[in-house]
């Protein structure tokens, strides 16, 4: 009896082991996918910033809207 309840305690361990693993898995998984979302968004709040700078020196340039969208046309 002490045995058959020592294996029910081990496969019971076993598995409460095997959803922590899981459910740690997904927290790195989350804070991953967290972690790339971050630079995602500061990526884009970087570009938004270099696309500002050069519409600026653009415009210096040549302060006429016509000529800042042929010259982004030209760009891409």
């Amino acid at each position: 009896m002490i045995i058959v309840l020592i294996l029910l305690l081990s496969v019971n361990g076993e598995q409460n082991k095997k959803e922590d693993e899981d459910i740690y898995g997904l927290i790195i998984n989350i804070l991953c996918i967290k972690d790339l979302l971050t630079n995602i968004a500061k990526a884009a709040k970087d570009i938004r910033k270099i696309t500002n700078e050069v519409e600026q020196k653009i415009f210096q340039q040549d302060p006429t809207k016509l000529r800042l969208m042929k010259t982004i046309e030209h760009k891409e």
